[in-house]
């Protein structure tokens, strides 16, 4: 195969991880220890008619995320194994397969493009968002030269969404907790 003989660097999966991809692997986790406190104290704070929108919207969601512990779980691993994969292909595999063949500026391009096409049409605003956020993950990906961060970051955000929404949905505070069962 053309591939063969390639190390696994090739790929970004350099281990030790390189200078470059542990400081991705640190902003990646700050940005998404940011989140995961925005969120909480965003959270915390909805009253009233905020707070009805908001479970509106997580009655909206219920088609797409997990209502049971045994989805819940399903999820999680398929969000690992989804989020790796998706970078593997299209930072990884792609990049690796464009770069020698249309240089890195035009490779950027049509990974990212190629990258929101995959993730569907679900309106011009979602279509758009996934091209840019991938030209961000592609140019991130050809800075540092890893995959790791970038794996953390798209294996993470839905695992974040998934909990907070089976917390919202169960009426579990932060921590796991059913308000009931914190007065026992």
């Amino acid at each position: 195969m053309w591939w063969s003989g390639r190390p696994a660097a090739a790929l970004g999966l350099e281990l030790p991880i390189s200078r470059a991809g542990a400081w991705g692997v640190i902003l990646a986790s700050l940005l998404l220890a940011a989140i995961r406190v925005g969120s909480w104290l965003w959270e915390r704070n909805l009253q009233g008619e905020k707070l009805a929108q908001y479970q509106a919207k997580v009655e909206q969601a219920s088609t797409t995320m997990p209502q049971t512990q045994q989805e819940l779980k399903a999820f999680l691993l398929l969000s690992v194994l989804i989020g790796c994969g998706w970078e593997l292909l299209y930072r990884g595999f792609l990049m690796m397969l464009l770069i020698p063949a249309t240089g890195t500026a035009s490779a950027v391009a049509l990974a990212a493009i190629a990258y929101g096409a995959a993730h569907g049409y679900r309106g011009r605003g979602q279509f758009i968002a996934s091209i840019l956020s991938a030209f961000l993950f592609t140019i991130g990906y050809v800075a540092t030269g890893s995959l790791w961060w970038l794996m953390l970051l798209h294996t993470l955000l839905p695992v974040y969404s998934a909990l907070r929404y089976y917390r919202q949905k169960h009426g579990m505070n932060a921590t796991g907790i059913a308000p009931a069962a914190e007065s026992a």
